[in-house]
This record gives C-alpha cells, structure tokens and sequence, in this order.
C-alpha cells in the first residue's frame, strides 16, 4: 500500500498487478479504515479474542533491553494469541523502541497450550508417536522496518515505481480463468528454484529434470490445502513409478515450519515438501489462492495451473498426468468421465400392466371423393 499525498496505490506482488487513483478531497480517507489493522491499535487497544494480530490482557513486568541494535523497553504479561478463534489465554511479550516509542515486536508463547493439544491427541490415539515441542512461538517482528518520518508523502521512497513485468490493472484477478496473471504462465518455462524441504534437506527443481512435476502449494491455514496432502500421497503412490515427482510448496512463516511438518505427517505426506516462508516460490509462480496445483512436463514447461481441489479435481489431474506422460498435448479442459452404475445395480424396470381387452373397432367407411 503506497500513499504519497496524490495518488493512492495497492500493489498485489504475487499478481504483478497494481490499481491507482488519483487522491480528490473525496480521498482523503483512502484506506484511512487500514488503521484498524496496525498490530499496535489490535494488540494494545481495542484487539479482542480471535482478531489475527492478538491482544494483551495484562503487563507483569517491564524490562529494558536492546534488540537489533534498538534501545527499548520490553512489556511481559499475558494475552490472546494471533490464532482466529483461539481464547487460550497465553504468555506475551511486546518490545517498544525508546526513540520512536514504535511496536518494534510481538512474540506469543504457544508452547503449553499446543504440547497439551498434542497431548491430548495422543491420550485419545494411544499408538500415536509422543510428541515433545521444544519450542512453539508466534513472533511478528519488525526491528528491520523503514520509520516513515514524512507522512505527508514528500519523500520519493513512498511513491510506487513499477517493475517491468509489473501491470496496472482496475480490479485484480485472481480468478483461475484463461485471463488471470498466474494463467499466462501456462506454455513458459517453470521458474526454477533451489530451497529446503520441511525436514530441513536441500532440495531444487533441477532435482527432477526430465521428469513430469507435480507441485502442490499448500499452507496450514487452510483446511482445503491440507486435506488434499492425503488424496496428493495416494497419487503419488501410484504415479512416482511412472516418472512423476510430486512436491508440496508451504509457504508458512518460518515460525511455523514445525507445526507445518507435524501437519504434513499426520496428513500422510511422504512425498517432499518444499519450505517458502518467504513466498519466493510462491510468488515465482504466482500463486494468490491455495490450494493451488501445476503441472510442468518433462521438458520443464508450465502445462496446468489449477485451484481448490476436490474429487473431480483429482480425476482431472490425473488424467492430465496420464497424457504428459505419454508425450500428449494437454486439451483445455480434461473432463472427468460420468459415472455409469454397473448393470446389475440397476433397478429393473417395472412390468406394465396388461391393458384391458377390448372389442375390435368397426371400420368405418370413408366417403368417396367426386
């Protein structure tokens, strides 16, 4: 979001895409609601039970500190973690800059209530492995951010500059059409990538050459993304003899990379699964929506970028891996065959009465004609 005092600009860096205005004196409050989301106004004000950023309930103690070369003081006590829905009350902790008096980080402390969940899950599946987390925090940080010192918007470093390939556009889109920014990659060359998977190995795209890829992005906020791991797995079962590598994408905060993992094992994942904590990936791809799948063939070019995912999705994927195996043009849409009852579930049909007899009709002479 760029706001220099003329224009007003939204830039989606995954799309490539930005919108800009002109700012009148109707726009003077452009965005003014993005207030509402400043992690201060949430955590220390008015945030409430469920809100994405967390709250404080009460301040213990006040330590000075210096952190990332910043002399502040750091507030320590309790509150609601950044977890929609989650009324765990748990420790927290939040640093201020002494020259700015600026939220420099927030860290919340899940370790108890997450091993007692865990926990909890193993008492009621007892031949379940034990789970012991050595840490598990949530910590929004921000000691490397620019302090906007000119609000008014004098300094050029607020004004948006596009990129190249960078597109202005009315309204975004994100849909999984044929128009969609992601869609163009469709027939290019898959944007090669070299990360470590979740359990901490290298990995990269080049690991595969000449293989058919199917690469899964997925994140563990969305329920929809995960459930697929398992349908994902049985595919890839089946197909890695054939010649396909499957590859799950996550682009959770590094913060997360356990509970990721210890998502992709109870899911059944055995296949590799690629850390983008940094949505470098992600964005080389142009993923906005997940669960989002594509599909490069053995000569490394993009043949299929799909959304969401479902029992005809998977009907459809894996009749597109079927025909990039065998060296065949990918068709528009792949789809997936009707299902046909097998004869002997049918009902029978029903007999028909017999219809009454009746006497033979008389015929009946027609006049003649002049």
């Amino acid at each position: 979001l760029y706001r220099n005092g003329k224009q007003a600009t939204v830039f989606v860096k995954v799309l490539g895409e930005y919108t800009q205005r002109d700012m009148g004196d109707a726009d003077k409050g452009f965005f003014s609601n993005m207030v509402e989301l400043s992690p201060t106004y949430q955590a220390i004000t008015s945030g409430e039970p469920g809100h994405s950023v967390g709250r404080a309930v009460t301040i213990t103690r006040v330590v000075a500190e210096e952190l990332g070369g910043i002399k502040g003081k750091r507030l320590v006590g309790t509150g609601y973690p950044p977890l929609p829905g989650f009324e765990l009350v748990s420790p927290v902790s939040f640093f201020f800059a002494d020259d700015t008096g600026l939220l420099r980080q927030a860290t919340y402390d899940l370790k108890a209530i997450m091993q007692g969940q865990i926990d909890r899950s193993r008492a009621m599946n007892p031949g379940s492995p034990a789970v012991k987390l050595e840490e598990f925090a949530i910590t929004s940080d921000w000691t490397e951010a620019a302090v906007d010192t000119d609000p008014l918007g004098l300094d050029p470093a607020l004004t948006f500059t596009p990129g190249p390939s960078d597109h202005k556009v009315n309204d975004f889109n994100t849909a999984d059409n044929e128009d969609s920014v992601q869609h163009r990659l469709i027939g290019t060359s898959a944007p090669a990538f070299a990360a470590t998977t979740l359990a901490g190995k290298s990995i990269s795209l080049s690991d595969v050459k000449g293989r058919v890829v199917l690469l899964q992005f997925w994140s563990s906020a969305e329920p929809a993304s995960t459930a697929a791991l398992t349908i994902f797995n049985s595919m890839d079962i089946v197909y890695r003899p054939k010649g396909v590598a499957f590859l799950g994408v996550n682009h959770d905060h590094a913060t997360m990379t356990t509970q990721s993992r210890i998502i992709a094992t109870a899911k059944g994942a055995a296949f590799p699964q690629v850390a983008d904590p940094e949505k470098t990936i992600t964005n080389a791809y142009r993923v906005a929506l997940v669960p989002c799948t594509i599909l490069i063939d053995k000569e490394g070019v993009i043949r299929s970028i799909s959304q969401g995912f479902d029992g005809p999705a998977q009907i459809e994927i894996a009749a597109k891996l079927d025909k990039l195996l065998a060296g065949e043009p990918l068709p528009v849409t792949v789809a997936p065959a009707p299902f046909t009852p097998p004869a002997q579930l049918k009902p029978a049909k029903p007999a028909e009465p017999a219809a009454p007899a009746t006497p033979p009709a008389t015929p009946v002479e027609e006049p003649k004609k002049p």
